[in-house]
This record gives structure tokens, sequence and C-alpha cells, in this order.
């Protein structure tokens, strides 16, 4: 439901050698300016709390955006590989 979160620790999430366990993180955001998101967020973290892998993922958003921004925005910048 809208406005709720979770945070489970040890998650096994595959059968597969090579990986640990990890924690999830479940966050769906309330009621916002008259807008409720379709669905909420669900993190495979290695973060020890709900709210640093929350915080984490948001500011990971943000510099999402001005990435786009500078590439499609006019700017043409280009990942370069070096």
């Amino acid at each position: 439901m809208p406005g709720t979160g979770f945070f489970i620790t040890g998650v096994k999430v595959t059968k597969q050698k090579g990986f640990g366990l990890f924690n999830v993180a479940g966050y769906w955001r309330r009621k916002s300016k008259g807008k409720v998101e379709d669905e909420g967020w669900y993190l495979l973290t290695n973060l020890g709390t709900h709210d640093t892998a929350i915080s984490a993922f948001k500011g990971r958003m943000g510099i999402e955006a001005m990435f786009k921004d500078c590439k499609t925005g006019g700017y043409n910048e280009r990942e370069e590989s070096y």
C-alpha cells in the first residue's frame, strides 16, 4: 500500500554459486501532490538499513535524470570509455 516500506535481511536470491546473501528494501511512496505511484520499489542491496538504501536510490535517480538531460537535452554529451 502507498506509504509503506519493509526491509528484509539475509535473503538468498539465486541458486548459482558465487552469490551471497543480500538485503531487500521495499518502498511505496505515499500520495504526494495528488498523485499516487502505480507501484513501489523493490531494491536488492548490501546496505544495512531501509533508510540508507532508499536514500541512496533516490540520489541515484537524480543522477540518472541529470545524465539523461546531458545526453538528450541538447548538450550532446557522450559517455567515454577509458
